[in-house]
Formats: C-alpha cells, structure tokens, sequence
C-alpha cells in the first residue's frame, strides 16, 4: 500500500473522529440536533406527509412508540389524502410518491416491529388516528413544485380525508389490534418477519420453525381477516 493511500486513510479516520466527538461534544452541551428541532417544532395539524415520516423515525430514536406509531401511519392517511388533492405527487422520475414509498419502506422496516411488542401500544396509537384531522389547517407545509395544483373541491375534503381514515382504521387498525389480544400472534409475526429479513439464521432447524409459524400465521390472519399492512 502506497503512502499516498495510508495517508488519505489516516485523514479520513481523523475527520470521521473528529465529527463524531463533536456530536457527542454537541449533545454534552445541550445543542439540540436539527432533526431534533424539527420534531419539537412540528405541528401535525400543518405537517406534510414527509414531515410526518421524519418525525416518526425521530420518535423512535427518542424510544417514544405511540408518538411513533402515530406519526408513521399518519404519514400514509394524509399521503393518500394528498394524492387526492393534487395532481403533480405522482409526476416525474423523482416523484413525492416514489420518495413516500421509499420513507415508508424504511421507516415502516425499522420502527415495525416495536409496534406490535405490546397491545396497549397499538391501543394508544389508533386512538391517536381516531383523534387526529386528516385536512390540515392550511397549506403552508406544502410546495407547489413537489405537490402541483390542487384539483379536489375543498367542499369535497371532508368526504374523502375520512373515506381514506375509515378505510385505514375498518380493515387494518382494528382488526391488528384485534390480533394482538393474544400475546402468541405477536411473537409468531415477529419470528417471521424477522426470518424473512434476515434477523434469524436460516439453519436448517431454524427454516423447520419458521414453516410452522409462517404456517400458523398465515392461518391467524385469515381468521382475523387481515393482511400485513
């Protein structure tokens, strides 16, 4: 290895330090991240959905699992909401649909789990949903290149913010919280959505479990009429 490289390794380890000690050094002081400002500051009766997407993984850093869970699903009511309004969220190669699914995908991945740990958690958090207003107060959030025009009748919000709230709560919200009154179906969604993504060793004996509890829970939606969200 030539010194050129040893050299430039050397400085980016250096810089790497350095950044790290000033976060540390940063959070000893009491500066407040700026992902952290935006969380403390955000209205939800404003926020737009990549807003809410945001918060919801600050939430989770911040281990607050309602606020969490909250944010994250108001994230998707209020996307879906949006594209009924405006006519330019589906629109290009870079679109605010392909940036929500991609926030949702990740977001959904990490704090997912957590969610269905604990029955009372699901309880609090579709409370939150039945309190909340899809239709925020006003468009300041909003840009017009990201979001285009709004195409929907503002008579007609009403109608169709509590068409995509109902439809969330009637064939998702209720029925998971339904599921995890039994303690058993938690675990077994845990066990394989962790095997599908890799958190679980795919031995041979670890595949046999996995068959089963895919098996049973498969089964368990079915009954409960539900689908994974």
């Amino acid at each position: 290895m030539s010194n050129k490289i040893i050299h430039w390794i050397a400085f980016v380890l250096v810089v790497v330090t350095l950044v790290y000690i000033g976060i540390r050094y940063s959070k000893s002081r009491g500066v407040v991240p700026e992902e952290e400002k935006q969380y403390q500051q955000l209205d939800v009766t404003r926020a737009n959905p990549t807003q809410l997407f945001q918060a919801a993984d600050t939430a989770w850093e911040k281990k607050d699992m309602v606020e969490a869970g909250f944010m994250l699903n108001a994230a998707r009511i209020r996307g879906q909401f949006d594209m009924d309004r405006f006519d330019g969220i589906s629109k290009g190669e870079e679109s605010l649909d392909y940036k929500w699914d991609s926030m949702e995908e990740f977001v959904g991945r990490v704090i997912g789990r957590e969610l269905v740990q604990d029955y009372d958690t699901w309880v609090a958090i579709v409370q939150k949903i039945e309190d909340w207003n899809v239709i925020p107060v006003d468009e300041s959030q909003y840009k017009t290149e990201d979001y285009g025009s709004l195409v929907l009748p503002k008579e007609k919000w009403e109608e169709a913010a509590q068409k995509v709230k109902r439809s969330f709560l009637d064939t998702y919200a209720y029925k998971f919280r339904d599921f995890l009154k039994d303690p058993e179906n938690a675990d077994v969604w845990n066990y394989v959505n962790d095997y599908i993504q890799g958190y679980i060793e795919p031995t041979p004996e670890n595949e046999k479990v996995f068959a089963v509890k895919l098996k049973a829970l498969t089964a368990t939606l079915k009954e409960h009429n539900l689908h994974a969200h």
